[in-house]
């Protein structure tokens, strides 16, 4: 996302960066090919959660969401967001936290060495640890949340009631710009260097996702948005 110059007392200075900006608008309008790099956004994964009631591990941590109460923290990542997410919230007074993961233990995907910090955080604080569960929806109880978790290994059924569930299941692509970009029919992502375009010349003006956009295609000028 660019930063628009601010005015100042430096006009030089701001006339150089608007500057820099029209020469990057130019560059994209050459381009022949734009990868769209913005990103992910944080998804609920495989969870049925039809009202809308989780919240994400990124609301708890940049603040938009303060929770109480009886609190799930449902992890399917196995990374540092969702444990970061539970250190932050576990020694709260008003909260009592639960950690719900279908793996057999929590950090599945951290190195032995970032694990201790966490745990010793989990211990103090008396954190409830649910492993071996898989979270398959989330529905409104009154005032509450009723998560319905199977067992990855047995397949019973579980229901259990909280305040608030937390989901941190990884991100998703940010598309918003890959779908809404303006770029001609048959060239999502699926252009070739060297594919021959209308009147048997190359094709030009592709939009690549960074998700499906493995190697800069030779032969092409690039740039990455």
């Amino acid at each position: 996302h660019r930063r628009e110059p601010q005015e100042s007392h430096d006009g030089a200075e701001y006339d150089r960066a608007q500057r820099r900006h029209r020469q990057q608008d130019d560059d994209i309008d050459r381009a022949e090919i734009v990868i769209d790099a913005s990103g992910g956004l944080p998804t609920i994964g495989d969870v049925m959660d039809q009202e809308g009631i989780a919240v994400s591990t990124w609301d708890v941590l940049n603040g938009q969401k303060q929770l109480s109460g009886n609190v799930l923290l449902y992890d399917n990542h196995g990374g540092h967001q969702g444990l970061s997410c539970a250190a932050t919230l576990s020694p709260l007074p008003n909260v009592k936290l639960t950690i719900a993961t279908p793996e057999h233990s929590l950090g599945i995907e951290l190195d032995y060495p970032n694990r201790p910090q966490y745990m010793e955080v989990f211990y103090r604080e008396h954190v409830c640890v649910k492993p071996d569960l898989r979270l398959l929806s989330v529905e409104k109880d009154g005032n509450c949340v009723q998560a319905t978790f199977q067992n990855v290994y047995s397949e019973a059924i579980e229901n259990c009631v909280f305040d608030h569930v937390v989901i941190e299941a990884g991100t998703e692509p940010n598309t918003m710009i890959y779908v809404n970009g303006g770029a001609k029919p048959g060239h999502w992502g699926g252009v070739k260097p060297g594919q021959s375009g209308r009147g048997g010349g190359r094709s030009r003006s592709a939009l690549f996702h960074s998700a499906v956009a493995s190697e800069r295609p030779s032969g092409f000028g690039v740039v990455v948005a």
